[in-house]
């Protein structure tokens, strides 16, 4: 062991899985010591023991600084107080008694940095966790009174149906309070993260507009969004109400899925948006998206309405499955990063200009006009002349394509710069219509 302690606590046991620290620490007693005092390991550790076996774990790894203790999954009863009675001692950071039913009194736990309590049904009193961290108390149905956790950092009460009343939660860095019966929000617009997930009786969101990331999905009685303006990541869904998105231009990741309500959202696009990423899908209400092109993330699937995608030349990832109604895909065109179309069987009109990555288009069984331009991949257009409905095809600009003798059915065919292709000339006196070639039509 050449190396200092200082390199190895540094670079090299940061890089080492637990079981090689664990090998390591038994090649001698040098070893033994660098492994177990030198250096820290941050390295994720779930125990599943009982505190007696706790104590002989961290007695004998005292740096290990990540470890989370789940006694339960190794419990054939379930864990009463006195089984987690010890753990102060302990100085436990993490502590997670998820589903231990008989845990009541939860004082022992006072000095731990998070704690998960999640479906401890005894549990009513929460007062001893006024001072931890992060504390997740998920389906406690116990608990009534929450008014002396206004300091914790992350909060997680969702599902809690007994508790009404969070006005003292006004300090709470990230809460999540979904499914909860709460109607009064006011005091929760200093929260950074905040979930109201499923609140039907929310209505006014008007002192949210300082929240970043709101969760306001199933909130079945909001309606007015305007204050929510500068939020940075919004998720409206399924709020079936809403019908006015207008303000919302600087919200950066915006989701309005199932808002059966919704109608216009082009504004959304308009000069100025700031918004990254858009979601609308299911909105059966809306018929235009022609100015939603600034966007670069949207996401449209199942919205049966709409027809065409004027207007999407510049999104760079677009969701359009479950859309029946579409059939022309050629404001898409340029897309690099399409490489299967198989799934296009009904597209009448498609244009795949620029499209390196395709290769195989012999899924498109309707498609009538399809532009393959410079599609590099493409050198066999045995499948394309199997599609019976092509009536107007552009090659152009694909280098690779030697044999087109099997197009002549084709009424429109362009191999304008097709400089490896061959017998054009037989194909011209045998087609039925146009073959360009060089710039220059000539029709048989």
């Amino acid at each position: 062991m050449d190396l200092p302690p200082l390199v190895w606590d540094a670079h090299l046991a940061p890089l080492l899985s637990l079981s090689e620290v664990m090998s390591i620490s038994t090649l001698n007693r040098s070893f033994h010591k660098l492994m177990h005092h030198a250096v820290t390991l941050y390295h994720p550790v779930d125990i599943n023991a009982p505190v007696d076996e706790l104590e002989a774990i961290t007695d004998a790894w005292t740096n290990l600084k990540a470890i989370t203790y789940k006694p339960f999954i190794r419990s054939d009863e379930p864990y009463n107080n006195e089984s987690i009675y010890h753990l102060p001692h302990r100085q436990q950071a993490t502590v997670d008694l998820s589903y231990c039913h008989a845990v009541s009194d939860i004082s022992p736990l006072q000095h731990a940095t998070a704690v998960f309590l999640n479906m401890c049904k005894s549990i009513s009193q929460v007062h001893a966790l006024a001072n931890v961290h992060t504390v997740s108390l998920r389906n406690c149905s116990g608990i009534r009174d929450v008014s002396a956790l206004g300091h914790v950092h992350t909060l997680i009460l969702s599902g809690c149906k007994n508790v009404t009343d969070v006005r003292a939660l006004t300090h709470v860095h990230t809460l999540h309070l979904s499914g909860l019966n709460i109607q009064d929000v006011s005091m929760l617009g200093d929260c950074v993260d905040l979930n109201l997930r499923k609140c039907h009786r929310v209505s006014d969101v008007s002192s949210l507009g300082r929240v970043k990331t709101l969760d306001l999905s199933g909130c079945t009685s909001l309606e007015h969004v305007s204050a929510l303006r500068v939020v940075h990541t919004l998720n409206l869904s399924s709020c079936k109400r809403i019908t006015d998105v207008s303000a919302l231009l600087h919200v950066h990741h915006l989701t309005l899925s199932n808002c059966e309500a919704l109608e216009h959202v082009n504004v959304l696009g308009s000069e100025g948006s700031s918004i990254q990423y858009l979601d609308v899908s299911n909105c059966r209400g809306i018929t235009s998206i022609s100015a939603l092109g600034r966007i670069p993330v949207l996401n449209i699937s199942r919205c049966h309405n709409i027809t065409t995608l004027n207007g999407l030349s510049h999104v760079t990832n677009l969701d359009i499955s479950f859309c029946r109604q579409l059939s022309d895909l050629s404001p898409l065109y340029s897309c690099q990063r399409i490489t299967d179309v198989s799934a296009l069987t009904h597209v009448q009109q498609l244009d795949l200009s620029y499209c390196h990555g395709i290769q195989d288009v012999g899924g498109l069984a309707l498609v009538q006009y399809l532009s393959l331009r410079n599609c590099s991949q493409v050198e066999d257009v045995t499948d394309v002349s199997a599609l019976g409905s092509v009536t107007k095809l552009n090659l152009s600009d694909c280098q690779n394509i030697r044999d087109v003798s099997m197009l002549h059915h084709v009424r429109s065919l362009d191999l304008r710069f097709c400089h490896a292709a061959v017998d054009v000339d037989d194909l011209r006196q045998r087609s039925s219509g146009i073959v360009y070639t060089q710039g220059y039509p000539s029709s048989s």
